[in-house]
């Protein structure tokens, strides 16, 4: 069993316990009020990522349905930020392209907030597209 252990291959998407450690971030804890959709949309990222992990677990499911039902009902856009949040905290880079200063500027916050970076970020012809980095890629 040791040897098993030994051979794993580098796996760059959370385990329960960074998982968990997310939760915990005091860095979460510190979010400015007026970036607090931006906290809610990063724990439900981190809640989305339990549940994935757990897929038998049927209270964790209903009460991140819930959760996420009452969210998106109060700001429909947020599933688009939510999908980066899941994405950086697995592991993975995540590209966004819009020609909505808006929609570039959360998405930046948000992986700010995450501990993500910048990788690129191209401006032509009215459009940005960025590209964001996880943190445990840095």
């Amino acid at each position: 069993m040791a040897s098993i252990n030994k051979k794993r291959t580098r796996d760059k998407t959370l385990t329960g316990s960074q998982v968990q450690r997310q939760v915990d971030n005091p860095r979460l804890a510190i979010i400015p009020e007026a970036d607090l959709n931006n906290r809610r949309i990063i724990e439900l990222a981190i809640m989305q990522l339990a549940v994935d992990r757990a897929p038998g677990d049927e209270p964790l499911g209903d009460r991140f349905s819930a959760a996420l039902e009452r969210a998106l009902d109060a700001d429909p856009t947020m599933a688009i930020q939510m999908t980066l949040a899941v994405k950086l905290l697995s592991g993975k880079r995540y590209q966004i392209i819009s020609d909505n200063p808006e929609t570039i500027r959360r998405a930046r916050a948000i992986a700010a907030d995450i501990g993500a970076s910048v990788e690129a970020l191209e401006e032509l012809d009215g459009m940005t597209r960025v590209i964001f980095k996880p943190a445990n890629l840095l």
